[in-house]
């Protein structure tokens, strides 16, 4: 149903995630991000309350795959989820729960991870992956959006498109920074006007 990334700048300590599904609003029930913390993505049936637990459980010191695996041991339909997170220290964790409906993976990467569900083909998170390390030195922003297009060229969510969203939080040591975080909840080409709101953005507000 839903394919997406977590991934950290090891640079400037940013860190963000990116989602893409044949659903409305993927933006506003898949991403959780804390300041100072990391990212969750929860899918495939998300329970909401698991991105927060995870980030809740990081921030008190747990390791991504620690915490993951507690909010996961604490709630129902296990099976059903999949969810990846990343902590500013560069942790990373992912799980796919047996249940999720194929074509179903998660990829570890340099920085990042990605995973998804009902997928075209296993190589549209293998793209992601691919896409969000070829281009280290761009703006996180900008590596995100390329690998959620990456995994679209792929087939990206077997069903089709809908929606799509991009979000970066900055460092604790720059707190004062503008978020990126740019939806598109209902679009027949989701991907083409992300890319156009992230124009938008980045002319009202470059990157450093």
């Amino acid at each position: 149903m839903t394919f997406s990334i977590v991934a950290i700048d090891a640079g400037t300590g940013e860190i963000g995630s990116a989602v893409a599904s044949c659903s409305v609003a993927v933006g506003g029930t898949v991403s959780y991000s804390r300041v100072g913390v990391g990212v969750v993505n929860t899918q495939h049936y998300a329970d909401l309350r698991l991105g927060e637990q995870v980030l809740e459980a990081m921030e008190a010191g747990a390791s991504p795959q620690h915490a993951l695996d507690g909010a996961l041991d604490a709630g129902e339909r296990t099976r059903l989820r999949q969810l990846i997170a990343i902590d500013r220290h560069s942790r990373k964790a992912a799980f796919t729960g047996s249940a999720c409906t194929a074509v179903k993976r998660h990829v570890f990467g340099e920085g990042c991870v990605a995973a998804g569900n009902m997928l075209a083909s296993e190589r549209v998170v293998e793209r992601m992956v691919e896409t969000f390390e070829a281009t280290k030195g761009e703006p996180i922003g900008e590596r995100l959006l390329r690998a959620l297009e990456a995994g679209q060229a792929e087939g990206g969510d077997r069903r089709g498109r809908q929606s799509a969203a991009v979000k970066v939080v900055p460092s604790l040591e720059a707190m004062a920074a503008i978020n990126l975080d740019l939806r598109v909840d209902d679009h027949r080409e989701p991907l083409t006007e992300l890319r156009r709101l992230h124009g938008v953005f980045r002319r009202e507000y470059p990157a450093p």
